[in-house]
């Protein structure tokens, strides 16, 4: 029991590296497609209060 819950853990932080790291891929793609003035101030800067 203990073995297939460290399997299910070990899975759910995988799937949320690559949720992660696609996540970052599209915001770097953002990024390079937006004008400088809105990186610097977040569209919405409640979002990264939630997180």
């Amino acid at each position: 029991n203990f073995t297939l819950h460290q399997q299910q853990m070990a899975m759910e932080t995988a799937s949320c590296r690559d949720v992660e790291d696609d996540y970052e891929q599209r915001v770097r793609d953002y990024n390079s497609q937006m004008p400088f003035a809105f990186r610097v101030q977040p569209i919405q800067p409640n979002l990264q209060d939630r997180m």
